[in-house]
């Protein structure tokens, strides 16, 4: 304040990472203005698209391998957005330098997508949940991972004077870059925080997993899941993997029954899969005929070895409901094999498998569907 007053520095520009107030009305620190979600200011903190396709081609003058590269980058490193108004989403400037700098030796793609270096984000994500109140935290992970998305109004300061609720904290995640602006609710001009990109995503579910082995009863299984997984792709085994799930959800079905309903099975199915890091795990993906498939496991972009692959059709019914049992899994014969002869895609793949699940309170059914000859 002194330098200022003597005209020895005549304006500060201050970086970090959240927004703690550290100023009171009369405090001289009270004279910031705060750009973090200014429209003029957000391309300070990331690539942008045209940035990054100009780094790629500096790497490989291939026109097809820059798109292939792009499009790569796209699904792991962009979507961030820090202004409401913004029609740009932004890539992590460490990992497109991380993935450019193999590609750049070897023109392949690092093997390992997530940064080494991100690693200890992880024990940071754990470490975040564990803030004021873990429970309702965790409440917060649940509904990102079933729905998407979450929203909140945007806090712009955290004052600890008067304490750190779930708003708080959500804010606090999309700080930290573990949640971005995906949109604001038209009804409530909340913001709609989402899941930036796949690093993100990979680092919840591994959180999400981990938070289940940690159930004593469930402490023993995870070994045996993963094989079980290693299984489904090499052999087409499935149901080994089913039947530690069904053991899996009578134990958090003991321990909490009012969670249960066809988002909150596929979150625990969904975390075991890609956890695993065998499959390409993707949730309601859009097929060639228009439908959305609720779970479909297929092979690496980077893995050339042909292996068995899935589609699964997952439904749920409530205990008093099992008497619908067949007309269910009827419905859902009907609509994976929709799915199928409507998407040339998946009729391309030689070891593919239609599954229909479903699920009657913890009690898994699963069948097979023939295709017709």
């Amino acid at each position: 304040k002194s330098a200022a007053r003597q005209g020895i520095v005549d304006r500060v520009f201050i970086t970090g990472v959240s927004p703690l107030t550290l100023d009171a009305l009369t405090s001289g620190f009270n004279i910031l203005s705060d750009l973090t979600h200014d429209p003029n200011f957000e391309t300070m903190l990331g690539f942008t698209e045209y940035e990054v396709e100009q780094l790629i081609q500096l790497i490989t003058p291939d026109k097809t391998l820059q798109q292939k590269v792009l499009q790569e980058m796209k699904e792991w490193y962009n979507g961030y957005r820090f202004c409401e108004t913004s029609r740009q989403t932004l890539y992590n400037s460490d990992m497109v330098l991380y993935y450019l700098k193999t590609f750049q030796h070897t023109h392949t793609a690092p093997q390992r997508l997530l940064d080494p270096n991100i690693a200890p984000d992880y024990g940071k994500l754990k470490q975040m949940f564990k803030v004021v109140n873990l429970p309702k935290n965790q409440e917060v992970l649940e509904k990102v991972l079933q729905n998407g998305y979450i929203d909140a109004e945007l806090v712009t300061i955290f004052n600890f004077e008067r304490g750190f609720n779930q708003t708080d904290f959500i804010n606090f995640l999309a700080y930290l870059g573990n949640l971005t602006i995906g949109g604001i609710d038209e009804i409530t001009r909340r913001i709609e925080f989402v899941i930036p990109n796949k690093v993100i995503a990979k680092l919840y579910w591994q959180y999400y997993a981990e938070t289940l082995n940690e159930i004593p009863e469930l402490k023993t299984q995870s070994k045996e899941i993963d094989e079980a997984v290693i299984a489904m792709a090499k052999y087409g085994e499935y149901k080994k993997f089913f039947d530690l799930l069904e053991n899996v959800l009578k134990t958090l079905s003991n321990r909490d029954f009012s969670k249960f309903n066809e988002k909150y099975i596929k979150v625990v199915m969904m975390s075991y899969w890609i956890v695993s890091d065998v499959f390409e795990v993707k949730s309601e993906e859009e097929l060639g005929g228009g439908g959305y498939a609720d779970i479909l496991l297929v092979r690496k972009p980077q893995v050339t070895k042909l292996h068995h692959e899935y589609v699964i059709e997952l439904k749920y019914l409530k205990k008093a409901e099992g008497q619908e049992l067949e007309r269910v899994k009827s419905e859902a014969r009907t609509q994976i094999l929709k799915y199928y002869y409507q998407d040339k895609g998946l009729q391309s793949k030689p070891y593919l498998h239609l599954l229909v699940v479903v699920c009657v309170k913890d009690k898994l059914h699963v069948e097979e569907v023939e295709l017709s000859a």
